[in-house]
């Protein structure tokens, strides 16, 4: 029988990655906060990332291509009222 050299794996978990909480994203159409495990997470072929957080975002930002600063109920239309005043 030949002996075979084991391999000493150090598995520390590291504590800082077990108490973490899941993170909260922003709308990318509407500027609202998700809370963790909503929403929807589309990636686009270029490999950047859209959070939305209702279709009625994914569907004004994606399908109908429409500006979020022209619609009222955005914050970032909000956003450019402020800075208009």
């Amino acid at each position: 029988m030949k002996q075979v050299g084991f391999i000493n794996l150090d598995l520390r978990i590291n504590a800082e990655k077990v108490n973490a909480m899941p993170k909260s994203h922003q709308c990318s159409f509407c500027g609202e906060t998700i809370p963790p495990g909503t929403g929807i997470m589309y990636v686009k072929i270029d490999g950047s990332t859209l959070w939305f957080c209702s279709s009625k975002c994914r569907k004004n930002a994606i399908e109908l291509k429409r500006d979020a600063r022209k619609l009222k109920w955005t914050k970032y239309y909000q956003k450019e009222e402020r800075a208009r005043i």
